[in-house]
């Protein structure tokens, strides 16, 4: 009846089933064999005999010149933007919502 037409396709699929799985398996051990595992990074850059370090002067904030001002522009900037950005989009939002 219906049983032995199904059992043969069954046994089919999990043939297919068990040889897929065997070779993902056989694949997974090739790729996992053939992989290094660690870190790599080439060496630092030297130039004209010393270390080279970018923008060494960079963080000297008790030479700056003015600090006050610029530290007071920027945070005052940051602020402007922080709240005219959310207003001018929904400006835009309720103009175009409009029609």
């Amino acid at each position: 009846g219906l049983t032995s037409d199904i059992q043969p396709k069954f046994k089919e699929y999990t043939t297919m089933m068990r040889q897929g799985v065997r070779e993902a398996l056989r694949q997974g051990r090739r790729v996992l064999s053939s992989s290094e595992r660690g870190y790599h990074s080439s060496r630092p850059a030297k130039m004209g005999g010393y270390d080279y370090e970018h923008a060494t002067h960079m963080y000297n904030l008790d030479r700056m010149s003015n600090p006050g001002l610029k530290f007071g522009l920027g945070i005052a900037g940051g602020v402007i933007l922080g709240v005219a950005v959310p207003l001018i989009a929904v400006q835009w939002q309720q103009k175009k919502a409009q029609g």
